[in-house]
Parts: C-alpha cells; sequence; structure tokens
C-alpha cells in the first residue's frame, strides 16, 4: 500500500531529526547555556560544509536511479567509483579542518574560539555523514528503502544511548565524539548492505592513496599554520589535488568525470530561478 512504502521515509526523517537535536537537549543538562554555545556553533559550521556533499549527492542520485532502471549491471561500479569521489572530498576537508579548528573558528571572532576543540572533533564526521547519507539515496534507487529506515533507527538509538552515558562525565567532547561514532557505525552498516547487494569493488589501495595524499597535505598544513589562514587553505588544496592527480588514485576517466564535478555542484547550489506572475 501507499501508507506501507512511505512509512520507510518517515522513519528515515524522524530519525535523522532526532540525532541531529538529542546531543544538544543532553548537553543542556549538564553544561552551562555558554557551553551549549560552543557547540552549536561548532555543529553549525560542520553542516555547513555539509552543503558541497549534499550538493555532490543531488547530482549523482539521477544518474544512478536512471542506471538502474536501464543497466542495472553498471550500478555498482558507478557506486564504487562515487564513494572514492566522496573519499576524495570528504578527506582532506576532515584532515585540514581538524589541524586549523583554531584559525578557521577564530575567522568569525575570538569569542568563537572555544570551538574549536569540538570543531576539530566534529569535522571528522563529515565523511561518515556523507558517505551514510550517500548510500541513503543508493539504497532508494535500488529499492531498499527499509533498509535504509532500519539503519538510521539504530543509528539514532545508538546516538542517545552514548550521550546518555557520556555526556555526564565528559560533557562537549563526549558530544561531540557521540555524533561522529555514530555517523561511522551508520557508514559501516551501509556498506555492509551494499556490498551485499552490489557485490565488492571498493579498491582499497586507491582509498589508501588518498589517505596519503591527505596525510601530506596535513604535513604541510602544519608547518604552514602559522601563516594566514586562506593563504594555508589555498596552498593546501593546490597540494592536495596535485597529490591526487600524480598518484595512482584516478583512472583517465575519473579525471574527466572530477573534472566536470565542479560545474555539476556549482549548479545544484545555485539558486533555482523563480518566475514572476503566471
Amino acid at each position: 500500500s501507499v501508507l506501507k512504502a512511505g512509512l520507510p521515509f518517515a522513519a528515515v526523517q524522524l530519525s535523522l531529526s532526532f540525532a541531529f537535536q538529542v546531543d544538544t537537549i543532553f548537553l543542556s543538562r549538564y553544561v552551562s547555556d555558554e557551553v551549549v554555545g560552543w557547540y552549536s556553533a561548532a555543529y553549525r559550521l560542520t553542516l555547513s560544509f555539509l552543503t558541497i556533499s549534499r550538493s555532490f549527492n543531488d547530482a549523482i542520485l539521477p544518474t544512478l536511479a536512471r542506471e538502474h532502471t536501464n543497466n542495472p549491471a553498471t550500478v555498482s561500479q558507478w557506486y564504487y567509483t562515487s564513494v572514492r569521489f566522496i573519499v576524495l572530498i570528504a578527506l582532506p576537508i576532515a584532515v585540514g579542518g581538524s589541524l586549523l579548528s583554531s584559525g578557521i573558528i577564530n575567522i568569525f571572532g575570538e569569542e568563537f574560539l572555544p570551538s574549536a576543540l569540538a570543531f576539530s572533533i566534529l569535522i571528522w564526521d563529515i565523511p561518515f555523514v556523507t558517505y551514510h547519507a550517500f548510500c541513503g539515496n543508493i539504497a532508494t534507487s535500488i529499492k531498499r528503502e527499509g533498509s535504509a529506515a532500519r539503519i538510521y533507527v539504530s543509528v539514532g538509538i545508538l546516538n542517545v544511548i552514548l550521550n546518555a552515558f557520556l555526556i555526564p562525565q565528559f560533557g562537549i567532547a563526549a558530544a561531540c565524539l557521540a555524533t561522529v561514532v555514530t555517523d561511522f557505525f551508520g557508514a559501516a552498516l551501509f556498506y555492509a548492505l551494499l556490498r551485499r547487494e552490489l557485490g565488492p569493488g571498493l579498491k582499497l589501495r586507491r582509498l589508501l592513496w588518498i589517505g596519503i595524499a591527505a596525510a601530506l597535505m596535513g604535513v604541510e598544513v602544519v608547518l604552514l599554520r602559522h601563516l594566514n589562514i586562506f593563504l594555508v587553505i589555498a596552498v593546501g588544496g593546490v597540494t592536495y589535488l596535485t597529490l591526487i592527480w600524480v598518484l595512482p588514485i584516478l583512472k583517465d576517466n575519473e579525471r574527466q568525470q572530477l573534472l566536470q564535478l565542479p560545474g555539476q555542484v556549482i549548479r545544484r547550489l545555485r539558486p533555482a530561478p523563480t518566475t514572476i506572475g503566471s
């Protein structure tokens, strides 16, 4: 029935909304309003980085749904290529954001500097939440909405449990860690689900090279972090892009896809045109 088909989507939305709010609710019971404000500032800044990732998901999903309808055998290849792109984009954001957390927070004013610790932890949520949000879309395209809903509900329950046990003892750091751990858990569950549905093909050696590129960028960022924050970000970004281009990470067709990706993301970020009258 229509109602039964819509239940997985309702469960997904409910569990996500609850998970985003529960950490703040627990924090407000055990720490001052000022500390809650620090956490909220770090959380909002982290969510702003997800705009790019969300646009990537929106750009790739129509292609995946079309491929699943017209040529189901290619979905696995599209999925694993997209996962490598997610790691390619999200991992340097996490590494750079964590190492430069104080400088990034200071852009918004010295009064926000206490948020730097929270941000340095929360930014590591970007790879995991981007991946499992993408996997939720994949599950929809291959008609596995029910499995996705169960994973999101499990993630929400784990988030509540971790916050309830950790925040009373460890405060803001526990809230940040609980967020990262729960999204890692969700990513692991989605990986297991889609590996079962689509088969293997992630090519861990390429992911290792991406990790090496991000680590080398991180070393450079640490050595240069006494300089202007915007200069450090620019130099780190150029270094990382150079490394992923020269290291054995991308095939020729994936390089072409990577060159086209910024345009697709920008189109997704651009506001829709409005019409006057009808």
